[in-house]
């Protein structure tokens, strides 16, 4: 990742990184109460639910939901074909990609941001959420805690 990436967009981090412990495939368990992980003092990694607040909120208060979410989360630029929304809650989502290896791959496109709820069925999984410029959904899945993604931090 070059500095530019960096100061523009952030740093993406791999699952373990992002939440805190040593070894991010053997925590299989959901975490019980908020995990700094990175995050400053005061401040957590969202769960997967705390991230269903912010879209239930967003639905509630102006009919709107996980399949329009990501329009009013998204900034009003950078993203890549036109794929801007309109940032109506100045949560400014960035278009950061993803990381894996030493290689950043859909910057421009995709943004995907760690929660700290282990995903699925596989210890290698953990749940994220995911912009992409050619959606208005906010998706989640369980995703590989090797890739690094960006982090979002609540505050306590």
């Amino acid at each position: 990742m070059n500095e530019s990436h960096r100061a523009k967009l952030g740093y993406l981090y791999n699952w373990a990184a992002a939440v805190g412990v040593a070894d991010g495939l053997k925590q299989t368990e959901n975490f019980t109460e908020p995990r700094q992980g990175i995050c400053p003092n005061g401040w957590h990694i969202p769960t997967l639910a705390e991230w269903n607040t912010l879209i239930d909120f967003i639905e509630k208060s102006d009919g709107k939901g996980i399949a329009s979410a990501g329009k009013y989360l998204k900034t009003t630029s950078g993203w890549n074909e036109n794929g801007n929304g309109s940032d109506s809650y100045g949560f400014a989502v960035l278009p950061g990609g993803f990381s894996y290896a030493t290689s950043i791959y859909q910057v421009g496109f995709l943004s995907h941001f760690w929660t700290a709820t282990v995903g699925g069925s596989s210890k290698e999984k953990a749940f994220e959420r995911t912009f992409a410029y050619d959606s208005d959904q906010c998706g989640s899945d369980p995703y590989d805690k090797n890739i690094g993604q960006s982090v979002r931090c609540v505050k306590n």
